[in-house]
């Protein structure tokens, strides 16, 4: 008898709840559903994305932690943009936020986009960047902290 392995947990986005949500998707596989519009912390243990093309274009696996527990995050191209723009590598933290916006096509219809920002933290109080130079005393033009 071959073995069934067991997966993290998926991260997923998902519109109209409130709190981080478990459950489990149509496979019976756990997922993770996190709220839009709230961010969250991710933590990168390897911070490379993995690229996977298939029918439906290209996405990208990352091994991310939240709140201490390994999860699977696919990454459409939005989301892998908005990781590589803020930093993203191996053992650093970034929090990250998606939103919906709406628009409307040029026949009349309603449609929403999703946009993510993502920012690096980097101290356990939740410090960006710029906290951290402050604190410092220093400034990064030149290199000089």
């Amino acid at each position: 008898m071959s073995e069934q392995r067991e997966y993290p947990p998926q991260l997923k986005w998902q519109s109209g709840i409130l709190d981080v949500t478990r459950g489990v998707d149509k496979k019976g596989r756990p997922v993770t559903m996190i709220p839009d519009g709230k961010p969250i912390r991710l933590h990168f243990p390897f911070g490379d994305g993995r690229k996977l093309e298939n029918g439906f274009g290209v996405s990208y696996m990352y091994a991310a932690e939240l709140n201490g527990e390994r999860h699977t995050l696919f990454a459409n191209q939005r989301l892998h943009e908005a990781l590589v723009g803020a930093g993203v590598g191996p053992m650093l933290t970034l929090e990250v936020t998606r939103t919906m916006t709406a628009w409307t096509t040029s026949d009349g219809q309603e449609r929403t986009m999703a946009e993510f920002k993502a920012e690096r933290i980097y101290t356990e109080d939740g410090g960006t960047e710029d906290s951290a130079v402050a604190a410092l005393g220093g400034d990064v033009v030149g290199g000089n902290w």
